[in-house]
């Protein structure tokens, strides 16, 4: 855990993960596996960190809990909402 980087209470911290300098981790987030996340990075409360985070900035992000074979389904469709919103939008334009 690199200097300077606060780490509210309830977090967890899975694996060898290694944690940059001047970052702010909030309560209730739960990094899993064994990460690194870079210098200047804020996580804001009840996130997972799933991935590694190599670029400086504001994360975001958790799901409500559901059934791990609704979640499955759910979590492609995720990736894929900016794909589907630029071929939506391409249609609505041949529709006018």
């Amino acid at each position: 855990i690199g200097s300077d980087t606060a780490i509210a209470a309830k977090t967890g911290i899975a694996g060898t993960t290694v944690i940059g300098k001047r970052c702010m981790i909030g309560g209730m987030v739960g990094i899993v596996g064994h990460l690194t996340i870079t210098d200047d990075v804020i996580v804001n409360a009840t996130s997972t960190v799933n991935r590694n985070i190599a670029k400086p900035g504001v994360y975001t992000g958790f799901v409500p809990l559901m059934l791990h074979s609704e979640w499955k389904k759910v979590g492609i469709w995720l990736t894929k909402l900016d794909k589907i919103a630029i071929l939506l939008k391409i249609k609505l334009k041949n529709i006018k």
